[in-house]
């Protein structure tokens, strides 16, 4: 399958997820923005959020490989400074919610039209303390797509 087509899907699957909307109309007051690529010199602000940014990071292909690997960063943004007490304990809700907002996203991305191609792999780092009160949650997402008979190795 083409990078551009699985970069669509993604942003597609994301935009119109409907359990993602619903929770971030509910927890936020507004829908979430999906930004396909980024300009880091003029990059989303806490008026965005809760935001998701979508870019290829990596693709492997040729005759002399038996899988296409493409390779996609999902960075999850969320702005909240609120807080909940539990009898001695303080938490901040950014913590909680970029897991949330993550794991809608993570479901949403499963849901996806690959063709012929499987999300093998999902990794996750987390930044929630150096920015706040912005959380963050990045993801790359590994779709591989092994050859089959009349497939374009390069595409």
């Amino acid at each position: 399958m083409n990078i551009n087509t699985l970069l669509g899907n993604l942003a597609t699957a994301i935009s119109t997820n409907a359990a993602l909307t619903t929770w971030c109309n509910t927890t936020y007051g507004h829908a979430h923005k999906v930004f396909v690529n980024l300009d880091h010199r003029n990059p989303p602000g806490d008026s965005d959020c809760p935001f998701v940014t979508l870019y290829p990071i990596s693709k492997s292909a040729g005759l002399g490989v038996s899988t296409k690997r493409h390779a996609f960063e999902v960075d999850c943004c969320i702005y909240d400074d609120t807080t909940r007490t539990t009898g001695q304990v303080l938490e901040y809700n950014s913590i909680r919610r970029v897991e949330e907002f993550r794991k809608l996203i993570e479901s949403a991305i499963m849901g996806i039209d690959t063709g012929n191609a499987l999300i093998e792999t999902v990794e996750i780092e987390y930044s929630v303390v150096e920015a706040f009160p912005f959380a963050w949650a990045g993801m790359v997402i590994e779709i591989n797509e092994h050859f089959i008979l009349g497939s374009d190795p390069l595409e």
